[in-house]
């Protein structure tokens, strides 16, 4: 993970962006034809804040304004794996 670019890859399977984020998060799942996922911002604890389902595609956007300044994991629970990535948040 490069903090220093606006997005984050993983596995060039999944991006996150914008890095950080304020208002929104974007989630795609470009080399992924659509799937049913469940994509959930959880805190350093564990603790589930949002939580949105993608049923048969391969995007979602996330609210995350009233989320405090922070690190976050975004989860992303697929049919055959489960990614878990940090991503920052910044007002």
């Amino acid at each position: 993970t490069d903090w220093a670019t606006d997005t984050v890859i993983y596995d060039n399977h999944i991006i996150i962006f914008p890095i950080p984020a304020a208002s929104f998060v974007n989630v795609l799942l470009p080399g992924i034809e659509p799937v049913d996922a469940l994509v959930e911002i959880k805190n350093l604890m564990g603790t589930t804040l949002r939580s949105t389902n993608i049923v048969n595609g391969n995007q979602t956007k996330m609210k995350v304004s009233n989320i405090p300044n922070g690190t976050y994991n975004m989860v992303i629970t697929l049919p055959y794996t489960v990614v878990s990535e940090p991503f920052i948040i910044l007002h």
